[in-house]
């Protein structure tokens, strides 16, 4: 009878809690987490480089010797340094490049998935759901939402924005690892490491991009939804205290790269705007409505757009008032239910409370009064993003638990609601990163898009003279022209199709139009100087390649145009010094090997100067020719 009574008691809790363990549903959910992201950005690997890559890697030859970050220096050190680590271990190869974009865009995921855990087990929300298993369903579901959404394919398929999905990477392991140092009753070894750890990820954090610099105000906003106060125990508050302290960094480093001149408010006043045509009034306004859009693609992932054309408001209308209300409705909701749930113990709805104030507090950097040129880019959304999904999973959760008191069934049914969602957010995630496939599929979508704004055009204007279509380029780049005639970019490509086609005087203009417009261009100076040269003017293109040197010190052509017109003017020792410099940035280029080659056997230095004359033509088969020609004339 006892043995009967035995298996009938484990019939009745099994009948209570029937499905997987909980160390079984976390390990589930852990594998399918990895599996979503994969499957997302698995068509992403051959995609090529676009806009922004070019400077900061492709042309970028600082990347090309990982001893140049030997030294810690910097505001986006660890972005680089990632970029440089990719050169080290597989060239320019862009899937290489993917691979690790997407690595980062999983171990993200997982971050958020373990941040909303750790959540649960906080002294606000422990012991408030009925099932345990609940939690990891919640936890599962934000973190799929986030791995999936194809709002992120900006931060994860556009290789440059590493800087975005890296520094979230720092803030949230910066994050995680607070709670779980504060998760901590005794403040022992074990306790002082974890707070060290989180720490160094904030500092990581900000020395990879300046969103980072909220993860103090984030801390305190986690210790007042979550935990109570830190000021009650004194050996805690000690032990965060260079925690907040990172709050400095950011600042301090744009003190250091401006120079200061004793007026430190006015400096990083100055230094934190990337733009002055757009003043802080204006740039906030718009931004009122930018969020407006990030909140619409999030909710409803449409008309994604690399280059949105959106116009700068300056003053207060309709839409700006109904966009400054709505969130004036949503922080207020927010503050609502923080109250409400503090009140009636719902775990959900403070959970939601804090995803609708991380979502403002991680977008305040980009999206407030620090007016940047590109009012709206779609990778910004990539950190407020996890609040945003957070509070989603957490009303769903609420609706379902208040509506299913069964707890095996709600979590059934949220299973089912998560299955649907990941799986229209995966199709939509894999629709647009075909767009990201090349330049051409991609700024054709801009230009569909945004048929009235200038930089399409003149980026696929880029592509096309790349493929050696100057006639369908130059049409391109007019129309660019045309729609901003002071873009100096397109006059610029107009202008180096001039240069490429012979016709120098007409390029001579263009490039003083180019440096009348934006005359710290290293680009529009290196082009000038190009021009004055085939004019006989070495002089002036010395002057030119200086400049652009100036301006960009790694800047590959500036350096080899450089070192070439020295050769040209017989200033043989100051062309040797700059083309061995040149060939240090870029090992692969045979023109610079070409350039010194001449300008050894010039030196007497026969020996050696065939041996670069002889790697030229082995790295570029292309200059047989010109070696030969040059070791007959001078040797």
């Amino acid at each position: 009878m006892k043995k009967r009574k035995k298996t009938s008691n484990k019939r009745k809790i099994a009948d209570r809690n029937p499905g997987f363990s909980t160390n079984a549903l976390t390990v589930i959910s852990i594998v399918s987490l990895v599996v979503i992201s994969i499957i997302a950005y698995g068509n992403t690997l051959s995609s090529s480089f676009h806009l922004d890559d070019f400077p900061n890697i492709v042309d970028n030859y600082k990347i090309r010797d990982i001893s140049n970050f030997f030294h810690v220096e910097g505001r986006r050190y660890f972005g680089y340094l990632s970029f440089a680590a990719n050169y080290e271990l597989s060239g320019l190869s862009v899937a290489g490049f993917h691979i690790t974009n997407t690595a980062i865009h999983i171990t993200n995921t997982l971050l958020v998935f373990a941040l909303t855990l750790l959540l649960f087990k906080t002294p606000a929300l422990q012991g408030k759901v009925s099932d345990n298993r609940l939690s990891i369903v919640a936890a599962l579901f934000a973190s799929a939402v986030f791995a999936a959404h194809p709002v992120n394919t900006q931060a994860v398929t556009y290789i440059v924005q590493r800087f975005t999905s890296l520094s979230t990477l720092f803030y949230l392991a910066s994050i995680t690892l607070f709670i779980l140092t504060r998760l901590r009753v005794h403040t022992d070894i074990r306790t002082i490491a974890l707070a060290i750890a989180s720490t160094l990820m904030a500092v990581c954090a900000m020395m990879t991009k300046e969103i980072s610099f909220t993860i103090p105000f984030m801390v305190i906003l986690i210790e007042l939804f979550f935990f109570g106060s830190i000021m009650r125990n004194k050996k805690r508050l000690i032990l965060f205290i260079p925690l907040f302290l990172t709050v400095l960094i950011i600042p301090l480093s744009i003190i250091g790269l401006g120079k200061p001149t004793g007026d430190i408010l006015g400096e990083i006043s100055k230094a934190s705007q990337e733009t002055d045509l757009i003043g802080r009034g204006s740039y906030f306004l718009t931004e009122l409505r930018v969020i407006v859009t990030y909140l619409r693609l999030f909710i409803l992932p449409i008309e994604q757009n690399l280059d949105y054309d959106y116009v700068v408001r300056s003053g207060m209308d309709v839409p700006i008032f109904l966009s400054a209300l709505l969130h004036v409705l949503l922080i207020g909701g927010a503050i609502y239910l923080f109250i409400r749930s503090k009140r009636s113990n719902s775990p959900f709805g403070l959970l939601a409370s804090f995803g609708i104030l991380w979502f403002y507090l991680a977008l305040s950097v980009e999206s407030s009064i620090i007016p940047i040129r590109d009012v709206i880019f779609e990778h910004r959304l990539y950190l407020p993003g996890v609040g945003l999904a957070l509070s989603l999973v957490s009303l769903c959760a609420w609706i379902v638990t208040r509506r299913i008191r069964v707890p095996f069934k709600a979590i059934q049914t949220i299973l089912i609601i998560l299955s649907v969602v990941s799986l229209i957010l995966v199709t939509s995630t894999i629709t647009r990163n075909k767009v990201w496939k090349n330049d051409l599929t991609l700024y054709t979508d801009v230009i569909e898009k945004s048929p009235k704004k200038a930089r399409g055009y003149n980026l696929l204007g880029i592509y096309f003279s790349n493929m050696g279509k100057n006639e369908k380029a130059m049409k391109l780049y007019e129309k660019s022209a045309e729609l901003a005639p002071k873009y100096a970019d397109a006059h610029n490509n107009i202008g180096n199709i001039y240069f490429n086609t012979g016709r120098f005087d007409d390029a001579l203009k263009k490039y003083e139009l180019v440096l009348s417009l934006k005359p710290e261009f290293a680009e529009g100076h290196n082009n000038y100087g190009a021009a004055m040269a085939r004019k006989g003017d070495a002089k002036g293109a010395v002057k030119e390649f200086l400049r652009a040197v100036e301006l960009k010190p790694f800047y590959f052509d500036a350096n080899n145009n450089l070192g070439a017109i020295f050769a040209q003017t017989g200033e043989l020792k100051k062309a040797e010094e700059v083309l061995r410099k040149t060939i240090k940035m870029g090992p692969e280029r045979a023109d610079p090997r070409f350039n010194l080659g001449v300008v050894l056997l010039r030196l007497g230095e026969k020996e050696e100067g065939k041996k670069e004359l002889n790697e030229a033509k082995r790295l570029d088969p292309r200059y047989r020719s010109q070696v030969e020609n040059a070791l007959k004339i001078l040797l």
